[in-house]
């Protein structure tokens, strides 16, 4: 009984310690199971958390990306309305600062910015700037033949320091410095050229004039006898007599005790002897102040010159009479110049401002020089203007100002045509080329500065109401016609020197029933030729306006369509912009002006052929292709016409 009892409670001890052990190995995978269920969920709250974490990042990073877009487009269309701005102020240099930054800001510009650059690179401006004197610069003058300025400078506080005084001779087109003339002790503030371009003359503060032999760069004599500055010199057309002008008008604007203007005078110099040979004066009627300014008529025989008392006197050269006084009281006259025929004198007037005073006149007057009388004044300068230009056939008049501005006008209207900026003080000279393409003034910023009159300017512009759009044009060789293909399959034959259509091709016939794509003429502009996008040719008689011949060219879009330059032969182009080799017809043919035969293909172009140019000879053609889906598929082939 014993034994049995002790068995039992044995079996329930172990049975209790199996329940306790269960019990707890139930907890245990209890707990275990909640901390992996832990774990994953921290982990998953951590995934979430970093996946939340990547998707704001990248929001603010999208975000960011936009605002600097944003802002990239705010900064460029800021500079663009600066640079558009700028040109309008008529100052291209600073708009094509503007347009470069934002090149290398955006790569390929957008079309605000590349319309923007193409009327910058089309406004008139400085092509060159020459700043080697490094003293303010106060007088330009060009050669006969362009090649060459010179340019003379000096202080321009004549109180002040003395600074350069020297001429320096350089070469237009590059702006190189030729050679450096040194021999005025004081500034220099004229130079000239002689007619036939061996001598320059200059003067200046120093009360002398000098003669230098261009080429070579020698002082050929020095002419004394006036008593002060020696303010303007001219040559007579046949370059044997220098004219000049003389006085200190700076004790007119700032009085100096003790100091006048000793001598007011006009002289003539012999150019071969250096002797002064006549003496203008004209007593109580003649210059009773310093004389400022200085020109001479075309044929040599009268001579004008111009005072501080706005006083301006026509003088014959031969006998050195007064023909004739004309007055702007008040005023300086500051510069001269007649046109080509002579009949007008321009002048540049107005005294500087003084203790806060305005200028006393800010425009250029054109004179009679028959009657004496104003003609009309060139207004738009806010200051004085100090030099003047006219070109060599009469047409336009060119003037700089203390305003820092140049402008350019037209002599009949007065209208102003042209202002240029870049100076940054009183510009004090001006000259015009002999072709009058170009212009060089000089200014007291130091700087001589070479324009650009008129580069892309506008010649002519066409105007017809409700003009089809144009997908092709082209001059003729002479410059007397303009064709113009149309998308309604019309051609217009127009005379450039007047803007008017000559004749209206194929209007009455409908000749081409697709969009004209391209047009060409004959050398003696008897003969066009065009083509269209269903692939036609069409020849026509431009004497008469009648069609000569229609025919089908090719199976596709005719291009491209070009007539030799002995008008005996018409090649062709076509293609697909889109196509591809096996699907189009890329071929070049040349057809027959007088049967439209075709004589010869020429194959080998894989794309659609745009271009095409016959030689001057007509024994070689030039075909452009290429495709318009696939980069760096563009050709260029030269075939023989004959073979």
């Amino acid at each position: 009984l014993d034994e049995r009892e002790y068995l039992q409670a044995s079996s329930a001890e172990r049975a209790a310690r199996w329940a306790v052990d269960q019990a707890r190995l139930t907890r245990e995978k209890t707990l275990e199971r909640r901390t992996r269920n832990g774990l994953a969920l921290v982990v998953l709250v951590l995934a979430v958390g970093v996946l939340v974490a990547f998707i704001m990042a990248r929001l603010a990073l999208d975000q960011q990306d936009v605002a600097e877009d944003r802002l990239d487009r705010l900064q460029m269309l800021s500079r663009t309305d600066q640079a558009n701005a700028a040109l309008d102020n008529h100052d291209p240099e600073l708009a094509l600062a503007l347009a470069s930054s934002l090149l290398d800001a955006q790569g390929d510009p957008p079309p605000a910015v590349r319309q923007m650059l193409y009327r910058a690179a089309y406004t008139p401006g400085a092509r060159l700037v020459f700043d080697r004197h490094g003293a303010p610069v106060f007088s330009v003058a060009v050669s006969p033949d362009g090649t060459l300025a010179a340019s003379g400078s000096g202080r321009l506080n004549p109180l002040g320091v003395k600074q350069d005084n020297r001429i320096r001779i350089w070469n237009t087109a590059t702006g190189e410095e030729v050679r450096v003339l040194d021999g005025h002790t004081d500034s220099v503030l004229n130079v000239t050229f002689s007619p036939d371009g061996r001598l320059l003359a200059s003067n200046g503060l120093d009360r002398t004039i000098i003669l230098w032999d261009v080429e070579t760069g020698e002082l050929l004599r020095r002419l004394e006898g006036h008593g002060d500055w020696v303010n303007r010199t001219a040559f007579t057309p046949d370059g044997k007599t220098l004219l000049s002008t003389s006085g200190n008008f700076f004790v007119t604007v700032i009085p100096v005790p003790g100091l006048s203007s000793a001598d007011a005078s006009v002289r003539a110099w012999d150019v071969e002897t250096g002797e002064e040979i006549g003496l203008f004066d004209a007593g109580d009627e003649g210059h009773q102040g310093p004389v400022m300014s200085l020109a001479i008529s075309a044929d040599g025989h009268y001579a004008a010159t111009g005072d501080a008392n706005g006083v301006i006197i026509l003088w014959e050269i031969s006998t050195g009479d007064l023909m004739r006084r004309m007055e702007s009281p008040g005023d300086w006259v500051n510069a001269l110049a007649f046109t080509p025929d002579g009949s007008l004198l321009v002048s540049g007037l107005g005294k500087p401002s003084t203790g806060g005073s305005a200028p006393t006149s800010t425009f250029a007057a054109i004179w009679d020089v028959q009657t004496g009388e104003r003609v009309r004044n060139l207004v738009g300068h806010t200051n004085v203007v100090s030099a003047i230009a006219v070109s060599r056939d009469g047409r336009s008049i060119l003037t700089g100002s203390a305003d820092s501005s140049v402008r350019l006008w037209d002599l009949a209207s007065g209208r102003e045509l042209q202002r240029f900026i870049g100076h940054a003080e009183w510009v004090m000279g001006a000259a015009l080329s002999p072709d009058g393409q170009w212009a060089v003034t000089c200014a007291t910023d130091g700087t001589a500065r070479v324009w650009e009159l008129t580069p892309g300017n506008l010649i002519r512009r066409f105007v017809v109401d409700s003009l089809p759009p144009i997908y092709a044009a082209r001059l003729s060789d002479d410059g007397r016609i303009v064709l113009t293909g149309h998308v309604n399959g019309l051609v217009l034959v127009w005379d450039t020197a007047t803007g008017q259509i000559l004749h209206r091709l194929g209007e009455d016939s409908a000749t081409h029933t697709a969009a004209v794509y391209a047009v060409a003429m004959s050398h003696d502009n008897t003969l066009a030729v065009s083509s269209d996008e269903a692939g036609a040719v069409t020849l026509w008689d431009l004497t008469t306006g009648a069609e000569l011949r229609h025919f089908q060219a090719h199976p596709d879009s005719v291009w491209a369509v070009a007539m030799s330059p002995d008008g005996r032969q018409i090649a062709t182009a076509s293609g697909q912009p889109q196509g591809t080799q096996s699907d189009q017809d890329t071929a070049v043919r040349l057809w027959d002006v007088a049967t439209g035969e075709e004589l010869r293909r020429f194959e080998g172009h894989p794309y659609s052929v745009w271009g095409l140019a016959f030689s001057p000879d007509g024994h070689r053609l030039v075909s452009t292709s290429g495709s318009l889906l696939e980069d760096n598929s563009g050709s260029i082939r030269v075939w023989d016409v004959d073979s």
